[in-house]
């Protein structure tokens, strides 16, 4: 996954119920901030430890986790 906020961009994936931070980049000249090893990627909350500057990334990142684990239901008033 890739997500945008404020000119930066996180790359993510999903492992079970967990967010696994692959690659942050700046969006305004492409160049990263920081990539991780497959086998050291850090969680949600690891990322935003390590780079709280970030908060608007880690929140829309968290967003689009919760977008996907739980996508949005469509209720109708009939059958209430």
């Amino acid at each position: 996954h890739h997500t945008e906020a404020d000119g930066f961009q996180a790359m993510w994936r999903l492992n079970r119920h967990t967010v696994e931070i692959m690659l942050i980049s700046n969006t305004s000249d492409d160049s990263v901030v920081a990539s991780f090893a497959s086998d050291d990627f850090p969680d949600l909350a690891q990322a935003r430890e390590q780079y709280p500057a970030l908060e608007q990334l880690w929140n829309a990142v968290r967003h689009a986790f919760w977008a996907e684990l739980i996508p949005p239901q469509h209720y109708s008033r009939r059958g209430r």
